[in-house]
């Protein structure tokens, strides 16, 4: 990568993420450039798609996601809708239909707790305290997926894990529509940017959900998978030279 050229093209909000990032290292100018040689074209696309990410999460959790989606290895990221997430993810106690089965305390203890959770994650939230990171280890919401063939032959995608139920519900709560959402299946058997915008999703099938499996709707429907696609600022950026590829 042309770092001096990367650099250009970046926000100056971009720029002052990475170098407050590479600060925190014992040699600021040397991990500056890992951080834009490895996980460069994925901030950049976070901050085309999700700016707020850069505030809600965790510094060096946010990179890890950007990191992990630019080297592949069938790690992806995209923006959702945190109420398509609910829909793939396994249900909460009160996603369920009271048919599903009957309200006994257990039950409506659950919610309770459930609720908790929520209102805790929306008061952190609230107080502008990244999530993730040594104070609140959550960060990114996860989707764990498997890429199966139908019928016909082609790709669809079976969601198999999930992390984050409670954090998408919050930040619905909060007035967000989309939110950052970190994907993850199988190594090396294929690039997730690449499938077919029509490719169907299921929702979660695991011990969380036995009873999943269930179609929820196009990729290109549910999820905006990130892909591949200046102000100088004082600091580590500022010691990188022009010439650096």
């Amino acid at each position: 990568m042309n770092i001096s050229k990367y650099l250009r093209s970046i926000s100056p909000e971009l720029k002052s993420w990475i170098n407050s990032l590479a600060m925190k290292s014992k040699d600021p100018t040397v991990e500056a450039r890992r951080i834009v040689t490895q996980g460069g074209e994925k901030l950049k696309k976070i901050d085309m798609f999700s700016p707020e990410s850069f505030e809600l999460f965790d510094k060096r959790d946010l990179y890890d996601v950007a990191r992990s989606a630019q080297s592949g290895g069938g790690y992806a990221m995209g923006i959702i809708d945190p109420d398509d997430f609910r829909k793939l993810a396994a249900k909460l106690p009160d996603d369920k239909l009271p048919d599903d089965y009957m309200f006994d305390p257990v039950t409506e203890e659950m919610i309770g707790m459930s609720n908790k959770r929520v209102g805790e994650i929306k008061d952190v939230i609230s107080e502008r305290i990244p999530l993730g990171g040594p104070k609140e280890l959550a960060g990114v919401p996860q989707l764990g997926y498997r890429l199966l063939k139908g019928a016909d032959g082609k790709p669809i995608i079976q969601i198999k894990l999930h992390e984050g139920r409670h954090r998408m519900r919050a930040l619905k709560d909060l007035g967000s529509d989309e939110a950052l959402v970190q994907l993850f299946g199988e190594a090396g058997l294929y690039d997730f940017s690449k499938l077919p915008p029509d490719t169907p999703v299921y929702n979660e099938l695991s011990e969380f959900q036995r009873d999943g499996g269930q179609y929820v709707g196009k990729l290109g429907d549910l999820i905006k998978i990130l892909g591949f696609g200046g102000v100088a600022v004082k600091g580590a950026l500022s010691n990188l030279p022009d010439d650096s590829t």
